[in-house]
């Protein structure tokens, strides 16, 4: 599946209508490992049912849609939103204008300003195990997910392989699942369908859309270095900090491979 990430300037993006358009079109059985493929996620297969890892894209700042028209001036106007934040306080005592009074803030360390901008990010390609991380963040990042297990799009479903090494152990234990289900009468009830696409392993892939405030995704991607955490948990934050690294490099330092 081609993807539909486009890179503007060096930030990754998504034209979110013509990517709700394109899983339109594809049918219900693929539509999941076709959102995956246009989101820019890599496979170990030609079919994109075997996924590598995450992918993250920009595709709005403040609830607006992102286009490269704007692009610059969301960049820019948010900043300055940033700014007005401390405009009233102590911080702007030599009154300066909003676009030298910003740097002068985030140097002293006073990041709750941003708090005042939001961004919309797609993650894609994270397990439906490690989506639960992200999920017990809700107070901080909000979520809009896939339904999990009772929509026909899960009957088969994407698998995330994060090395090559486990990809035939992985086959032979989705391939034995979709086996052992083949052999049960269609399903005819949405809790027979969610109570069969349960048994797939918690590594099924998934995607969802992230909108929190610069501030709250600051607090979110800084679990990265924590290692307690998941690995992948880890590669995905690492994602998103890069994504909004590109645009807002003084609010989220670009992480070194």
């Amino acid at each position: 599946m081609t993807s539909k990430v486009e890179v503007m300037g060096s930030t990754p993006t998504l034209d979110i209508a013509d990517f709700f358009e394109a899983i339109a079109r594809e049918p219900r059985a693929n539509k999941l490992a076709a959102a995956l493929g246009f989101a820019g996620c890599a496979s170990w297969d030609d079919e994109g049912r075997y996924i590598c890892g995450p992918s993250v894209s920009l595709v709005g700042i403040g609830g607006v849609p992102i286009s490269p028209e704007l692009l610059a001036l969301y960049q820019d106007g948010g900043r300055n939103m940033m700014a007005a934040s401390a405009g009233m306080s102590y911080l702007n005592s030599g009154n300066k204008p909003l676009d030298a009074l910003y740097p002068s803030v985030i140097a002293r360390g006073h990041h709750s300003i941003a708090h005042t901008t939001t961004a919309n990010l797609l993650v894609a390609g994270v397990s439906s195990g490690v989506e639960n991380e992200f999920n017990s963040q809700r107070d901080v990042v909000h979520l809009s997910r896939v339904t999990n297990a009772r929509t026909g799009i899960q009957d088969r479903p994407p698998i995330v392989v994060p090395s090559a090494d486990l990809l035939p152990i992985t086959r032979h234990i989705v391939e034995a699942t979709d086996d052992a289900l083949a052999t049960l009468p269609a399903s005819t009830s949405l809790d027979e369908r969610e109570e069969r696409n349960l048994l797939y392993p918690s590594a099924k892939a998934t995607l969802f859309l992230a909108t929190a405030s610069l501030r709250n995704f600051q607090k979110l991607v800084a679990q990265a270095h924590d290692d307690g955490k998941e690995k992948e948990y880890q590669t995905a934050l690492s994602a998103i900090n890069d994504c909004l690294s590109s645009l807002w490099p003084e609010l989220f330092t670009q992480e070194e491979r």
